[in-house]
């Protein structure tokens, strides 16, 4: 008697089990029902207090700063741009916009709509108190949200945002004494452009840098660019800042420890008969 497999019916729980377990075909609306859920959802969040927007913005914050592997002080929008995050309530809008012309088919059409990348760039813009460095670095968007090559990277990201092993940075939140260059000790302050562009100890390093990529100059007008010209000249950018942050952060771990032995070497002063001092009350 040849095997036959019995067939078991199946109820309409069992069936919307199974369809949860089975993945989408490209033709069952999945796309189109998504949209509409996340839109409903995004149009209530749109439409919540601030102090519930502010907490959708600050876990996507965190995201933002884990893929870019940035500091903690740096800037909601930097960790964004930085890491190619759009921001949630541009994403929301436009979703909401969609539906919306979905229902009522006078308004526009969904390729009219605008543009994440625009929005995103007319906020990038507004914002003039903070991420300064990394405007001037990337002042539009959408080649950097739009290129096909590069990553960043723990060392890179110290470049584009500014916070890092530099002395400016690490004075003003307190870590180190004074914000001038402890490598090349020319006086400046040690910003991330003196470092990357004018840093003297750095000179032979950057040259060999120009000369990989082919340029006579970099300026922070045109490092953005020129990275995003090729896989290649991204690779010997992001090279250039990990040696460079490496040999900053070698040199500053070398001089916190020569200050901890400093201080544990004074000596103790001792009377003539070579009773110690007792301290004054």
């Amino acid at each position: 008697e040849p095997h036959v497999e019995p067939h078991e019916p199946q109820d309409n729980a069992s069936r919307r089990r199974r369809r949860r377990r089975e993945p989408a075909s490209a033709g069952d609306g999945c796309g189109l029902s998504c949209l509409v859920r996340l839109s409903s959802l995004g149009k209530r969040a749109l439409n919540s207090g601030a102090r519930t927007r502010q907490r959708l913005r600050s876990g996507q914050r965190l995201l933002a700063i884990r893929m870019c592997r940035a500091y903690c002080t740096v800037a909601t929008a930097t960790a964004f741009v930085l890491a190619k995050l759009i921001p949630w309530e541009i994403t929301m809008r436009r979703h909401v916009r969609l539906r919306e012309q979905r229902k009522d088919s006078s308004l526009e059409s969904p390729d009219e709509v605008e543009d994440e990348l625009e929005a995103l760039q007319r906020e990038w813009e507004a914002n003039l108190k903070t991420s300064q460095w990394t405007k001037q670095l990337i002042p539009s968007v959408r080649p950097w949200y739009t290129r096909t090559h590069g990553e960043t990277s723990y060392h890179l990201t110290q470049v584009l945002s500014g916070h890092g092993c530099f002395q400016q940075y690490l004075h003003r939140i307190g870590k180190v004494e004074t914000p001038t260059c402890q490598m090349c000790h020319s006086g400046e302050d040690d910003t991330v452009e003196h470092t990357m562009f004018r840093c003297g100890y750095f000179e032979a390093s950057r040259k060999e840098l120009t000369k990989a990529l082919k340029k006579v100059q970099l300026s922070p007008d045109t490092l953005i660019e020129t990275m995003l010209e090729s896989a290649d000249n991204w690779l010997q950018v992001s090279q250039f800042a990990q040696r460079v942050i490496n040999e900053k952060e070698r040199a500053n771990r070398t001089r916190q420890t020569r200050a901890r032995t400093a201080q544990q070497e004074v000596p103790t002063p001792h009377l003539p008969n070579g009773h110690m001092t007792m301290p004054e009350v």
